[in-house]
């Protein structure tokens, strides 16, 4: 696993996190390769697939 994908992210004063966008770029691209299964790449990360679905189609 990668540094990037390590990084913990921060949260906004409404409790929602705001993942570093090397994070987002890494699991996206993570995401595009073949064989991969986005729900469970997502599941791994602890997010919503659609969270992952929405970083993969920027």
């Amino acid at each position: 696993m990668s540094p990037e994908i390590a990084t913990a992210a921060r949260r906004t004063r409404k409790g929602t996190p705001n993942h570093p966008i090397g994070f987002r770029r890494e699991l996206a691209k993570l995401a595009c390769e073949p064989g991969v299964s986005v729900a469970r790449l997502a599941l791994e990360h602890g997010l919503n697939t659609n969270l992952l679905f929405k970083w993969r189609r920027a």
